[in-house]
This record gives C-alpha cells, sequence and structure tokens, in this order.
C-alpha cells in the first residue's frame, strides 16, 4: 500500500532515498529515526514560539538585509512533495527566480 502523500507523480528517487535515510528498525518494525523528546520539543518550539520568536528577534538586530520566503499556495503537494516533488521543487524554484533574479552562472 502507498502512502497518500506521493500519489500520483509525487513518488521519486528522493522520496525513497529520504525514506532510506530516515527509516530505523529492521521490517516489519521500521519507524521514523526522529526521537519522540525531539519530537515534542519541535512541537513546542512551532506552536509555543520560544525558538522562532527568539530566531526573530535577532534577525531584527542584524545589519544586513533579510530576505523570509513568503507563503505561496501551491497546489497538488503537501509537506513533503514542495521539495521532493517536481511540482513543488518548480514552485519553490520559482519564488527563488523571482526573489533573486536571473542567474548568471557560477562565478
Amino acid at each position: 500500500m502507498r502512502h497518500p502523500a506521493f500519489a500520483d507523480e509525487q513518488w521519486s528517487q528522493a522520496v525513497v532515498d529520504y525514506a532510506n535515510y530516515d527509516l530505523t528498525g529492521a521490517p516489519p518494525t521500521m519507524r521514523a529515526s526522529a526521537s519522540l523528546e525531539a519530537v515534542r520539543q519541535d512541537s513546542v518550539d512551532l506552536y509555543g514560539g520560544g525558538v522562532v520568536l527568539a530566531a526573530l528577534f535577532e534577525l531584527t538586530r542584524l545589519r544586513k538585509p533579510v530576505v523570509l520566503l513568503t507563503i505561496r499556495e501551491v497546489p497538488d503537494v503537501n509537506h513533503y512533495t514542495i521539495i521532493f516533488g517536481a511540482v513543488g521543487a518548480k514552485a519553490v524554484a520559482r519564488e527563488l527566480r523571482l526573489l533573486l533574479g536571473p542567474f548568471d552562472g557560477y562565478s
């Protein structure tokens, strides 16, 4: 059975590589390698604002311009396929090109 987050054309070698990297254990008891404590702390940071608010405060102290990517609605992607799927990766690349301008190659 396939995971619904990777329906249609979203499955790719990048997804396979990520799954192989993230999984631990042996069949049939494989699981994500994240620790429960790390997930708890991430949730506190995300929903409690601690680390995120501190990072945003530190940005105000910089003496250089800072650009944060803005929120864009990208149809038919999820939190996995926005970076692993072709549709999502193209949407991210498009926003970066708009932000950074034309690419002249490596110097």
